[in-house]
């Protein structure tokens, strides 16, 4: 089972089923009666853009977006890599930033002065689980 919706567009409404030739008899004499609520016009048109090559074309085109779009992510979070590990980067779009374990911070709060390190952490504000 699967949709046509995330790959085309939401408005589409428009799912597919893929049986083998053993189960299609039953579905057939189980389920027929279920009445199609997509029109006949937007099944011709995406009949149309399947069988033509359109489908296909189109889906290699946004792959190849995708892959210019992550690897744009990527780039611009080059930078944080000294105090960020990325995580999730084969992942498309997707990326979790998690703040390295490093002393910068400590080093720069016992140089001003601060000598409870405890308190110090404590202040750094609210941390996110990294599980």
């Amino acid at each position: 089972m699967g949709t046509f919706s995330k790959a085309i567009a939401p408005a589409i409404r428009i799912s597919y089923m893929v049986l083998p030739e053993t189960l299609l008899g039953r579905f057939v004499q189980n389920c027929s009666c279920y009445s199609c609520t997509v029109s006949r016009l937007d099944q011709a048109v995406l009949g149309k853009f399947l069988r033509e090559g359109f489908f296909e074309r189109y889906l290699n085109k946004m792959r190849r977006r995708y892959k210019q779009k992550q690897e744009l992510v990527m780039a611009q979070t080059e930078a944080l890599k000294e105090n960020y590990e990325l995580k999730g980067t084969g992942a498309g779009l997707h990326v979790l930033l998690s703040e390295k374990e490093n002393d910068l911070f400590l080093r720069c709060a016992d140089e001003a002065g601060e000598k409870d390190r405890s308190e110090i952490t404590k202040s750094r504000g609210p941390r996110l689980s990294s599980a």
